[in-house]
């Protein structure tokens, strides 16, 4: 067991942890804005019948936005979001019929979804879809807007077959450089390159080249130019994939950064037509001091520089840590990954059966290089003269040992409880000559969250809503236009990249900390920094203590300021600050709120009777300020003491069980960075409770009212009586209706003559008679068998007394009447009564009293219609 001061410093160590991850992992917005107060700020397409806005194309140069949608193409005009053109493009009706023969969801699956969409050259782009999991390309004249329908050929290799699964591809001088999955079963993973003059290439089917990956993005970067040593260019993929390197039970899903070269050939006899310069390398998005790891690549961002040397790449990444869900973003830097690629090699030793590091001796030149001047200078001047001891190495050693290390050695951005899903950045240059990189990250449930990169920190601006819980499919920005597109499943939205116009006062304005956005003092608006260069701006971006930047007294025209409180702004320090509203909070007085020249927000005037609670909301205008409450002039504390509360749920101020004291003026005051923004301001009146006679006179003045309700009632209640009456009566009378019609046409059973009384049953004397068994002689429903030959015995032997007649019926006048089995009794109690001359069944004894008495009633009865002389009922 281990020592109970163990036990306290882990216990410890978790706490800290806590602690020290939700300082930078878990970051609040500034701004929540609602997508009912994007209204007049974004554009807004959708059209019935169309889903799955999947590809984004921008052409800035045409100022066009290429979108495809499932079994759809249009063309926008990337200001106004105008349609300009579509195309119809869906899968023929028999490679649907052959979609769902093979098992696939005709609702979700069985259409052509557009997966790539790019610009081929000057006047044509180049497209693919899946075609009902038969995928096919085609091009697309950017002129007339039209498709080549007469051009269209096989995308395998170009576009997956499942609109699910991972795919990513660019075209470089003609060439399509594609990464996906190569058959219908998605079995078969490939990095491709074709259409253009060089032969096709791709990669090797082997587990240790690609293993169930799931691609997201790719770069070209043209590292040739400017290159001393004569490399060549180069495309990168990113993809997340089953580790095989590692030795544990359970599969392991990695990150992983993809390399091949834009010369490569392939080999002359190993890797024929196969990429000799394909390297593969883990990327690693963790805090390890904190314990997190990521390696769920969701999708990948280049930001590209005027220098390629400068190329970031922004990855987004997914985890679960324990039960929670996480999201980071990790930024990588281009000569990392070279460095990288340039390391160790990774080896699966065949004795131990697991991955290691390569030790021997690298044969030279280096395996996966691309052809530079050192090998030029040596002989090589393709891949096709490599020698096969280089090839066979890079077959079998594609992957680096070394991984990849994000920028600041940890995440950028954490999140918990949130799914990014795709990112885009943009460089803006702020009024202080820095370049601040800007974030757009969307979200699975359609929120995109906007931040600034600060060195190894990062500050979330804002959160949108542009869709209702629908995950962003497609995002894409314009660096000329400043716009940004964002796709969903049912639309497809635009908007700038700043809406500098919300904020309303000049510390909002700067604490908002946007590099797109600057305070104007000429106009008293917040601004967008690139449309008011003449204008004296005030901006903020590095420093997160911002009092004091909105001082401007002595200021000159035209000055571009961006920090006033270290010394920019000449003159000295004013007295008031601005606040929204365009209330002004003094500094050296913090008691005396409001000066005489300051024009105060409009307070609401409150009436609450005494001890009720009273509840006054306060609208904060930031996610990250707190609320600052004054009454009578004077600050609340914090804690507040006695009967007042501040309910940060309710983002209110309660005070409870009002009492005369506390009637006066309350003013709310949104703190952040040592700024006050006046929000909302009440009066407040407390009125005295009323008095006994006001409580007893109160209901006699609604007495008229209570007994108007009651009377009503009472009228709702008679009516409902008086219905339920009048159905009744109306049910009674169709029954008795009802009734008499079937007594009219029943035809009602007559009673068996009693039989007389007689001694106890004996059997009789032969020894061959049956002893009678009641059991037998009577049906389930009580009616009585009459089963001819079973005379009773008498004592004495005599004939039995007759019984009496059986009145109203008629009967035959046999000489002899048999009784005989021909049909059972019935539910009426009828039986057949079989009429003949002769002794049937053994009667013990002739009944001449009996057959008198029927004769004659069967005379009575001859003349009534429709008597059935075979029938009788008994």
């Amino acid at each position: 067991m281990a020592p109970h001061w163990a036990v306290w410093l882990l216990a410890a160590g978790l706490w800290g942890l806590s602690i020290g991850a939700e300082v930078w992992w878990n970051l609040v917005p500034r701004k929540t804005v609602f997508s009912g107060e994007l209204a007049t700020v974004v554009r807004r397409f959708s059209q019935t019948g169309i889903q799955d806005f999947l590809t984004l194309t921008l052409t800035e140069q045409t100022g066009l936005l290429y979108v495809g949608a499932r079994e759809a193409l249009f063309a926008f005009s990337m200001e106004a979001l105008e349609l300009q053109g579509a195309i119809s493009w869906e899968a023929p009706v028999e490679k649907k019929t052959e979609c769902m023969q093979k098992g696939k969801n005709n609702q979700t699956e069985c259409f052509n979804f557009i997966r790539f969409l790019q610009p081929y050259n000057a006047s044509h782009l180049y497209v693919c879809g899946t075609y009902a999991f038969q995928p096919k390309c085609t091009y697309i004249d950017m002129l007339t807007f039209t498709l080549e329908r007469g051009q269209i050929e096989d995308g395998r290799g170009k576009c997956p077959y499942d609109p699910a699964k991972g795919h990513t591809g660019l075209l470089v001088d003609g060439e399509l450089y594609s990464a996906t999955l190569n058959n219908f079963l998605g079995t078969e993973p490939i990095i491709l390159r074709n259409m253009g003059p060089h032969h096709p290439m791709k990669t090797e089917y082997l587990a240790f080249w690609l293993n169930e990956p799931h691609f997201v993005g790719s770069a070209y970067i043209p590292e040739s130019v400017g290159s001393f040593t004569g490399d060549d260019d180069k495309v990168y993929f990113f993809f997340r994939e089953r580790a095989v390197e590692y030795d544990c039970y359970a599969e392991q899903v990695v990150a992983r950064v993809a390399r091949v070269c834009k010369g490569d050939m392939g080999g002359a006899r190993t890797l024929q037509k196969k990429w000799t310069t394909f390297l593969k390398a883990r990327l690693a998005c963790s805090a390890p001091d904190w314990q997190l790891y990521f390696n769920q690549l969701q999708a990948m961002h280049t930001l590209q520089d005027t220098s390629w040397h400068n190329t970031t790449f922004f990855g987004v990444f997914k985890a679960q840590w324990g039960d929670m869900y996480l999201s980071a973003v990790c930024e990588y830097q281009l000569e990392e990954i070279q460095r990288v690629f340039e390391g160790p090699y990774k080896e699966y030793h065949e004795e131990a059966q697991k991955w290691d590091r390569y030790t021997d001796p690298v044969p030279s030149p280096r395996p996966g290089s691309c052809i530079n001047n050192w090998h030029r200078h040596h002989g090589y001047t393709s891949s096709l003269e490599l020698p096969d001891n280089i090839l066979n190495f890079v077959k079998k050693h594609p992957l680096l040992e070394e991984q990849v290390r994000p920028r600041w050695g940890r995440p950028l951005l954490v999140k918990k409880g949130t799914n990014f899903t795709h990112l885009v950045a943009d460089r803006v240059t702020g009024l202080d000559g820095a370049t601040y990189t800007v974030l757009f990250i969307g979200t699975g449930d359609g929120w995109l969250l906007k931040a600034v990169s600060l060195g190894p920190w990062v500050h979330l601006i804002e959160e949108l809503q542009l869709f209702d819980q629908e995950p962003m499919r497609s995002l894409v920005l314009s660096q000329s236009k400043k716009l940004l597109f964002a796709g969903s499943r049912s639309q497809l939205v635009q908007l700038p990249l700043a809406n500098c116009m919300k904020y309303r006062s000049c510390a909002d304005c700067v604490l908002a900390r946007d590099p797109y956005c600057a305070w104007s003092v000429n106009t008293s608006r917040c601004v967008a920094v690139g449309g008011h260069s003449g204008s004296l701006l005030i901006q903020h971006v590095m420093i997160s203590d911002t009092s004091g930047v909105c001082n401007l007294r002595g200021s000159k025209k035209g000055e571009l300021l961006y920090c006033s409180c270290i010394g920019l702004c000449p003159g000295p320090e004013p007295e008031f600050l601005f606040s929204s509203s365009p209330a002004l909070v003094s500094r050296t007085n913090p008691h005396s709120v409001f000066s005489a020249t300051t024009v105060r927000p409009t307070p609401k005037n409150i009436t609450v009777v005494a001890g009720t609670d009273l509840v006054l909301p306060c609208h904060l205008s930031s996610n990250l300020a707190r609320a600052r409450w004054t009454f009578g002039g004077r600050d609340l504390p914090s804690e507040h003491p006695g009967s007042f509360l501040y309910d940060a749920r309710l983002q209110a101020l309660v005070v409870m069980a009002a009492q005369p004291r506390h009637a006066g003026a309350y003013y709310c005051f949104s703190e952040e960075q040592g700024e006050r923004l006046a929000a909302e301001g009440y009066l407040v009146a407390v009125v005295a409770g009323p008095s006994v006679t006001l409580e007893a006179r109160a209901p006699l003045e609604n007495l008229g009212l209570v007994w108007l309700a009651v009377v009503a009632l009472g009228a709702v209640c008679l009516v409902l009586l008086l219905l339920v009456l009048s159905l009744r009566r109306r049910l009674r009378e169709e029954l008795e209706k009802g009734a008499k019609a079937a007594e009219r046409t029943l035809v009602y059973p007559l009673e068996l003559p009693k039989e007389p009384t007689s001694p106890p049953f004996r059997p009789c004397p032969e020894p061959d008679e049956k002893l009678w068994d009641p059991v037998g002689y009577y049906y389930s429903d009580g009616s009585l068998k009459i089963v001819p030959g079973h005379a009773r015995c008498q004592p004495g032997g005599g004939p039995p007394s007759p019984p009496p007649g059986i009145p109203g019926q008629p009967l035959p006048s046999p000489t002899r009447l048999h009784l005989g089995g021909g049909r059972n009794s019935n539910a009426n109690g009828y039986v057949r009564l079989q009429l003949g001359g002769e002794d049937r069944g053994g009667l013990g004894h002739p009944l001449p009293e009996l057959a008198d008495e029927l004769r004659r009633k069967l005379q009575q009865r001859q003349t009534l219609p429709d008597s059935n002389p075979e029938e009788s009922s008994v």
